[in-house]
């Protein structure tokens, strides 16, 4: 009888042993995947450029400017997937941001195939101070988002 109870007593450490180190395999996993998953970024992290004036004025050959608004509800769609685009992408294109309420000047001068700069979000893509491309809309923006971040963007 004592030695049918030991084993019952050893079955039962076993099982809870067993899942004690299921909770601390969890935990640990859990942990590793919080901390690989990219900082929380914001629109003040990133260079922004506060003239109209400037726009067509960068040093690099291609570039984009993402025009966007606080409290904007298509800006807010799209804002982690532009933030991270702005961070890194597969093609080094380097992504300017403008803040619609705090830009000098006037926007008379931005307009591409009679499209003007008009709402928000919008995204101005310049090659060598060239407007090539001007894409107003959540809807036309993710296409050029995963173009760049796949490598494939050409204009």
């Amino acid at each position: 009888m004592a030695k049918k109870r030991n084993n019952i007593d050893r079955g039962l450490m076993y099982s809870i042993g067993g899942v004690f180190i299921v909770i601390i395999g969890l935990s640990i996993a859990l942990l590793i995947s919080s901390s690989m998953e990219p900082a929380d970024l914001e629109y003040s992290d990133f260079e922004h450029l506060t003239d109209f004036a400037t726009l067509d004025d960068q040093p690099e050959g291609l570039y984009a400017v993402y025009y966007y608004q606080l409290g904007c509800g298509g800006c807010e769609l799209i804002k982690s997937d532009i933030l991270e685009l702005a961070n890194s992408n597969n093609s080094d294109l380097k992504i300017y941001l403008m803040d619609a309420r705090n830009t000098n000047g006037t926007n008379d001068h931005i307009v591409h195939n009679g499209e003007d700069l008009s709402h928000t979000p919008t995204m101005l893509v310049y090659r060598d101070g060239e407007l090539v491309d001007l894409l107003e809309g959540p809807t036309l923006i993710e296409p050029f988002i995963n173009d760049v971040e796949s490598g494939n963007y050409s204009n």
